[in-house]
């Protein structure tokens, strides 16, 4: 199995646990958006269905090669379908039906759920139901990866395994940038400022549409300040509707709201003489934007409209109840 960025003790808890034969059930893998869950699950699904090396992953036998392409029968990936708020109880139904059938070389059979906070409420249930001790399933092994745990039932996770992702730290997202994407030191060390030790954010931060962004929010943080916060709403949802479909449409929203979380965390650091290294130094040296402002309340809004988008709330009024809001501050 290949190395995971920072992740070397989730590598390690499941290596031992199928060296040592206590291999459980279901596993909820949890941690932040972009940290390596679903790969971590994919790889570990195709070692143990590796013919000729065991858990790590030969890459060259039927097995390896079938699995690479999620093409191999006892093999189950779920996954929300894209323009999609939910993962639907139709879309378990043809796995239902599969799981019932004699697993093939009578190997046992992987589901791998992606993002199973999204699963909705029939889905969580008939997880549920398949995660509890029926003979129907006792040949399969359930991997589902969240960010956000408590979205799914107390009931599923309590039949879970839990293993935990870290964010990783700023120094192994900027050397995975640097050798893995190529990108230069100097660039590589501010775009894991940003990342928020996500290394699926630092990669989507690598495009040109990031700097578009970063000179977006300098040049107009400084309506803040004028309290000019309805034309600051506009713009910033006039930025994110440039993406390509609402997916797209909702990252670009999010990744706006994180900067401007960045950049009041700038601001607070240099306002309280914090010797840490900003983000963005343009702001940080704005040391009398938003003077008088609560600027961890005004964070805290951002960060919650961080959260609606992520629940598939529409971007305008995530960004609008994020950006408006500030006039109650």
């Amino acid at each position: 199995m290949p190395r995971l960025f920072g992740q070397d003790h989730v590598v390690t808890f499941f290596r031992n646990a199928w060296a040592s034969g206590r291999r459980g059930r279901a596993y909820l893998l949890v941690g932040p958006d972009g940290v390596g869950k679903f790969l971590h699950a994919l790889e570990c699904a195709r070692g143990i269905l590796c013919r000729e090396r065991p858990f790590d992953t030969c890459g060259t036998c039927g097995r390896c090669t079938a699995s690479a392409r999620l093409e191999d029968p006892n093999l189950f990936v779920v996954q929300r379908i894209e323009e999609k708020k939910s993962i639907s109880i139709e879309q378990l139904r043809p796995l239902e039906r599969r799981l019932q059938l004699k697993p093939v070389d009578e190997k046992l059979r992987i589901v791998l759920v992606r993002d199973a906070d999204l699963l909705s409420e029939e889905g969580a249930n008939w997880h549920l139901k398949a995660l509890e001790d029926s003979p129907l399933y006792t040949q399969a092994l359930f991997l589902l990866t969240c960010s956000r745990p408590d979205a799914l039932p107390a009931t599923v996770r309590s039949r879970c395994q839990t293993v935990r992702f870290l964010a990783l730290p700023e120094k192994e997202v900027a050397r995975f940038l640097v050798e893995e994407k190529g990108v230069e030191k100097e660039r590589a060390a501010f775009l894991a400022r940003f990342s928020g030790g996500s290394l699926g954010r630092a990669i989507a931060l690598t495009e040109q549409a990031f700097a578009e962004l970063r000179a977006w929010i300098v040049a107009n943080l400084q309506l803040l300040e004028k309290g000019d916060l309805s034309e600051v709403a506009e713009r910033l949802i006039g930025f994110s509707s440039k993406g390509d479909g609402a997916e797209e449409h909702r990252r670009r929203a999010s990744d706006a709201l994180e900067v401007i979380v960045l950049c009041l965390r700038d601001l607070l650091l240099a306002r309280e003489g914090a010797r840490a290294v900003p983000a963005n130094p343009e702001v940080a040296a704005m040391t009398g934007l938003l003077a008088g402002r609560d600027l961890p309340r005004l964070m805290e809004r951002l960060i919650y409209a961080q959260g609606l988008l992520a629940g598939n709330v529409n971007p305008k009024l995530a960004t609008e109840h994020a950006l408006l809001g500030f006039d109650a501050e």
